[in-house]
């Protein structure tokens, strides 16, 4: 997950290079630079609440499909896994393209058109631009739903363990992860611990896990 200072450097650069080419580009930015400032600078405490609610029926979600016992029963575990169970990026805006983009790339993209008020020709658009922005502006709105979908699914995945629980003899546990094991998964393999320093979120990180 990109900070926002690798963002706002990245469309620094953009517009620098598109500025060198034709100054009239420069204005075209102002909507970019506003929308990434509102992704970054935002009220997080929803999305940050529902992380920690994803940790914690993801850390039993992991236990219930790791945990070999001495009879095992078929429990119809929900496999039907969402966006973000993998890597938690996923339920978050996407800086990839324009992190990736060559500035001439970039710049090929302005169009030109006729100015509405002088009635001449001139720079107008760019479709990255016009892409990017409305992409952070629906993830800014966008994020917390995804993450908390994800927390609900990770909550109601268990299908039949809890009864199983109740009238199954299932014998001795003879395989299970650490503890470590799973918080090493949930915070590292899917990107978590990332996700949460780069947006500067205040779920919950383990002491032994801050830098």
């Amino acid at each position: 997950m990109n900070t926002k200072s690798e963002i706002i450097a990245k469309i620094a650069a953009l517009k620098a290079y598109s500025k060198s080419q034709e100054p009239e580009t420069e204005a075209l930015f102002t909507p970019l630079e506003e929308a990434a400032s509102a992704y970054f600078d935002g009220d997080k405490g929803a999305v940050s609440a529902a992380l920690e609610d994803v940790i914690k029926y993801m850390y039993n979600d992991i236990s219930r499909r790791t945990t070999i016992f001495e009879h095992n029963f078929d429990m119809h575990l929900a496999t039907n896994y969402p966006a973000g169970y993998y890597d938690i990026t996923e339920c978050f805006a996407d800086f990839s393209e324009i992190m990736q983009i060559s500035n001439a790339d970039f710049y090929a993209a302005f169009e030109e058109g006729i100015d509405e008020d002088t009635g001449e020709e001139c720079i107008v658009s760019n479709s990255y631009i016009d892409k990017w922005v409305e992409d952070l502006e629906e993830a800014a709105t966008e994020d917390v739903n995804k993450v908390q979908y994800l927390a609900e699914w990770c909550k109601n995945s268990g299908g039949s363990c809890d009864v199983i629980n109740l009238l199954e003899n299932k014998g001795e546990i003879v395989e299970q992860l650490t503890k470590d094991e799973i918080v090493n998964q949930i915070y590292i393999e899917t990107n978590m611990l990332n996700t949460i320093q780069s947006l500067g979120l205040t779920t919950y990180i383990p002491t032994y896990l801050r830098g």
